[in-house]
């Protein structure tokens, strides 16, 4: 595999050694899908008992449909990440896909934040 000479201006040279081919993002992918749909499972069967209980959907139920919702996108944001070098060695990478990367990693907090105060705004009934 070919290093790109401006990761090696920035990062410097790779450890000798090194498996370029080796990521993880596989594993980050499964496991960001499994917790969503855990999470998602819950809370459909929140609303699932809520109606057949006949019992009023409360502002919390709805911040927390929210809260899946954004915890829906920070999963596709973790994703996209992954498919632009997060969970690879940075010499495998180029620099556009890296500077992509850099543009994903510093919008998913904003997304993450959003999601975690919808989920304690849950708690505030």
């Amino acid at each position: 595999m070919t290093v790109d000479p401006n990761i090696v201006a920035i990062f410097g040279e790779a450890p000798a050694g090194l498996d370029l081919d080796e990521q993880i993002v596989t594993s980050y992918n499964v496991a960001v899908c499994i917790v969503l749909g855990l999470a998602a499972a819950s809370v459909a069967l929140r609303f699932y008992v809520r109606c057949v209980k006949g019992s009023k959907l409360w502002y919390d139920d709805w911040a927390i449909f929210l809260s899946v919702f954004l915890c829906a996108a920070t999963t596709f944001m973790t994703i996209l990440a992954g498919s632009y070098g997060a969970g690879e060695h940075v010499w495998s990478s180029n620099i556009s896909r890296f500077v992509t990367l850099l543009k994903i990693v510093y919008a998913e907090p904003y997304v993450y934040a959003t999601a975690v105060t919808s989920t304690k705004v849950r708690y505030t009934r």
